[in-house]
Order: structure tokens, then C-alpha cells, then sequence
């Protein structure tokens, strides 16, 4: 009975139908998207201006959403997007910073109030800041920032796209401060993967490291050391070391002890045979993959090894306690070689003393008497390259070059480089490809930033490029390579 009811009712509906007469029917306005794109890249950091050129078929207003989610993998839709859409904007232009790197999908929604239209594209968030100048900069009140000079392709210097950053820190995680800041590394190679590491030391209350995705400027991290080890800071780093139990960068604290900060886990953990050492000054060299870091105090060179720290006192029946060790070079060039630059504590001659990376030899290269003072101390920044077997170091405000198998330049030696009147040299550092040397001054009478940044060709001394009064007051310079 049920199946003879419902064939007669579709049988009424469609003899009703044939009776309808045909009406004209207004078409909707249609929607256009002009801009052929499917992809839309943008720069992390740099505000993203994107046009998909709509027209429409009446005169209404229209009506803009654009929104980005993370993609599915796991979803077979041609656009798969997991979870919720941000939107972004609502005015026919995207223009939006975007601070975090990704791949991601951008839908754009278009309503003209007759028709709507969805437009689906890839979105390449890309770093980039993938290479460049960093410079660890400090201003009156204490406050630091790392300012970052982006490496531009000629194209972008061309079209004259941002170069300087100035708080990149603060731009890629708004409310990260950096108070005192010491010291800036980073650390990306091991033997079983990467954990890149772009971490700065800073001598706050809290003795904290500031830990960042070296690739982004990402923030992993904000360790307070002093909750670890009360009263202990980290005086700078001294390269990178690994273990069966982890991969880490070695540094020394304000104790005089040597701590492990491990790049996995961004932790901190002391080398307890060190605790009493009393270590002044750590300094790392670097030849191609392999990476050394010693510590001293006045007499003593510590070499910390995968278990033991070993001593120059006591290896290889080599003795320093009748010296105090003024600096430290490692020649990356021909042999590879540690040059520890002392002084006779006797007859305050200076000696020069040179010893392969493992200690295994050991010799005695010079013992001068001074004519004139030397122009070298504890506070000179050696700066080598494997372009020369020389060596660059600052000394009362200029720069000389050194042959290590020569005497070190007196005072009244020709210098390789002084810098313009009225800067005072902060710091050095050199180029990736070690063509150039970069050299941080402060000038307390220039008005506004009083830091700039000089870079001059390792093999003619001649200045490359200039950056002045964009920095306060350089600290560590260091360029970022691309990982």
C-alpha cells in the first residue's frame, strides 16, 4: 500500500511541473580573480603585501576575508588545512608581518553579496634571514639588543629591501628583552643530526642564556643559570664538543668553574674536576670540523676532553707556572698549532710558546727582551683566517697583524688598521668565508647610536663597507652562515 501512495504523489508533482511556464531568471554577478598566482611567498619578519586583483560583476561592496592554517597531511583534499584558520585580514590587500616560518595554505573568501568565491593558495613563510652580520650591541642603561644585517641577493639590493634589523630578538618574539648581554654563539654541527643553537649570554640578575633557532630567530628557551648555580654567569662560550652523552657547547662562568651547556636539552651542568680551577678566560679555535676550546688562568692552560680536563702544567713534561699567559692564538693555517703569548714572571721577558692541538709537542718558539713595550695583552681579540698564517688583533685602539714566526708588533709598529678619529675599538670578529675582517667601535660623542661597524679586506686592510652610528655599543660580532 505504501509503495502505490508514493508512486502517485511523484506521479502529481510531475504533471504539475509541465504546467509552469518559463520565466527569465537574472544571472548573479559574477566574481573574477585577476592575479594567476597559486603560491604567495613571504619574508619572515617583513610585511607581506599581496594583491589577487578581484573584479566584480555589479557595484556592491565587497567583502574580503583572507585566512592561513596549517596543512593536513593526512587529508586527501586537494587544499588540506588542519584545524582553524587564522584570519588576517579583511581589505582586498594582505599586508601582514608573519613571524614564524612554514609552509602553510591561504584561503581567500570573496562576496560580492550575489556570488562567493574561494581561492586557495600555497604559502611559503621563508626565513629569510638566513644569512648575515650579527652584532651583539649594548646601550647606556644596559640594554641590548642583536642587530642583524641581512646578506641581500642583488636582485633585493636592487629593489632595496631591508637590511638592518635592528632588534631582531624583539621583532620575531615580541616581550624577549636582552639585559647585559656578554656573549653570542652558535652551534649547528654534530656527528649524528643538527641542533642548531644561536644562544646569548647575558649578565642579568638571573645570569640568563637566551636560546633561538639560529635558521629564524625563534625562541627555544630562557634559562636563568643562577637558579642552577647562585651567583654563577656565563663569561663567554668556547665551542663545541660532543660526547656519548650529549652535544654541547663548553663555556666558563663567573665561579672560575667550566660548564657543559648542552645544545638538545638547553640545560646547564657543571664540570665538577673544575670547580676550584679558577679559570680566567676561555678561547676556542676552529680548523675546518674540528674544534678546540682551552681555558687558563695566569699560568695554566686547561684543555677539557671528553673525560678529564687536562693541564700544559703537567702534559707532556711541559711547565708554565714560571709564566703568566698574557693571550692565546690558534693557527688555522699550515700546521695547526696553539701559540700561548706569556711573560717571564723572572725577568718579565716575553715568551712565546707554541704546541700542537693535543699537546703531543710542545716548544719554546721566542724569548725577546723588550726594546719598546710589546703592543699585545690580555685583552687583544686574536682574529685568525685560513686565508694568511697571520693573525689580526687590537691593541690601544688600532689593529695589527701578526706573523706568528716573528716577533709581536711593539707600540711603535706600523699598525695594519686604525680606525677613523674619534672610534674606539669594542670588538672584532671576521666573515664566514674569512675574506673580511669586521671591527665594532663606539664613539661617545656622535649623537644618537654611538656603534658602528667597519669591515675591512683581510688581504689588502682596505675598508669594504661602513655602517655608522646604526648600533649601540658593539659587544660580539659574528656573521650568521646559512644552515
Amino acid at each position: 500500500m505504501r509503495k502505490i501512495n508514493i508512486y502517485f504523489l511523484i506521479l502529481v508533482l510531475l504533471t504539475g511541473c509541465y504546467g509552469v511556464e518559463e520565466q527569465e531568471l537574472t544571472p548573479l554577478a559574477e566574481l573574477n580573480i585577476g592575479n594567476p598566482s597559486d603560491v604567495i611567498n613571504a619574508d619572515l619578519g617583513v610585511e607581506l603585501v599581496f594583491d589577487a586583483q578581484i573584479s566584480s560583476g555589479n557595484n556592491q561592496t565587497i567583502k574580503y576575508e583572507w585566512a592561513y592554517g596549517t596543512p593536513d597531511p593526512s587529508s586527501s583534499a586537494v587544499y588540506p588545512i588542519k584545524g582553524d584558520l587564522k584570519v588576517i585580514s579583511t581589505d582586498p590587500l594582505i599586508k601582514y608581518t608573519f613571524t614564524r616560518v612554514g609552509n602553510y595554505i591561504m584561503r581567500l573568501r570573496v562576496d560580492n553579496g550575489e556570488s562567493i568565491v574561494f581561492k586557495f593558495y600555497t604559502l611559503n613563510v621563508n626565513s629569510g634571514l638566513d644569512e648575515g652580520i650579527l652584532v651583539l650591541n649594548t646601550d647606556e642603561q644596559e640594554h641590548s639588543l642583536l642587530t642583524f644585517i641581512k646578506t641581500r641577493t642583488p636582485e633585493e639590493e636592487a629593489e632595496g629591501a631591508q637590511e638592518i634589523y635592528e632588534d631582531i630578538v624583539g621583532m620575531i618574539n615580541p616581550g624577549i628583552e636582552i639585559t647585559k648581554g656578554v656573549d653570542v654563539y652558535i652551534a649547528n654541527k654534530n656527528s649524528e643530526g643538527n641542533y642548531p643553537n644561536l644562544v646569548v649570554s647575558t649578565a642579568d640578575a638571573s645570569g640568563s642564556i637566551i636560546s633561538m633557532d639560529p635558521r629564524n630567530f625563534e625562541l627555544k628557551k630562557v634559562l636563568k643559570v643562577e637558579k642552577l648555580y647562585p651567583g654563577v654567569k656565563c663569561l663567554n662560550f668556547a665551542g663545541f664538543s660532543s660526547s656519548a652523552s650529549g652535544r654541547y657547547t663548553m663555556m666558563n662562568g663567573t665561579d672560575g668553574a667550566i660548564y657543559r651547556y648542552d645544545l638538545l636539552t638547553n640545560d646547564v651542568a657543571v664540570r665538577t674536576d673544575t670547580r676550584h680551577l679558577g679559570v680566567k678566560k676561555a678561547y676556542y679555535g676552529m680548523f675546518d670540523d674540528d674544534h678546540y676550546y682551552f681555558f687558563y688562568k695566569e699560568s695554566v692552560i686547561y684543555a677539557p676532553g671528553y673525560g678529564k680536563v687536562d693541564s700544559t702544567s703537567v702534559a707532556n713534561g711541559s711547565s708554565l707556572t714560571d709564566y703568566k699567559i698574557m693571550n692565546m692564538v690558534y693557527r688555522r693555517r699550515g700546521s695547526r698549532e696553539l701559540w700561548v703569548i706569556t711573560r717571564r714572571k723572572s725577568d718579565n721577558n716575553i715568551v712565546l710558546h707554541k704546541m700542537s692541538s693535543t699537546f703531543s709537542q710542545y716548544a719554546k718558539r721566542l724569548d725577546y727582551t723588550e726594546t719598546e713595550p710589546m703592543a699585545m695583552d690580555e685583552n687583544s681579540v686574536m682574529i685568525t683566517t685560513r686565508r694568511s698564517a697571520q693573525t689580526y688583533y687590537n691593541y690601544d685602539n688600532k689593529i695589527y697583524r701578526w706573523d706568528f714566526a716573528s716577533r709581536i708588533p711593539t707600540v711603535n709598529s706600523t699598525p695594519a688598521i686604525t680606525p677613523p678619529a674619534g672610534e674606539e675599538i669594542t670588538t672584532l670578529g671576521r666573515s664566514y668565508d674569512e675574506n673580511y675582517l669586521y671591527v665594532g667601535t663606539y664613539n661617545s660623542s656622535r649623537p644618537g647610536k654611538k656603534g658602528s661597524l667597519y669591515i675591512y679586506d683581510f688581504a689588502t686592510q682596505s675598508l669594504v663597507k661602513s655602517y655608522e652610528g646604526k648600533f649601540d655599543k658593539p659587544v660580539k660580532i659574528l656573521y650568521k652562515y646559512r644552515m
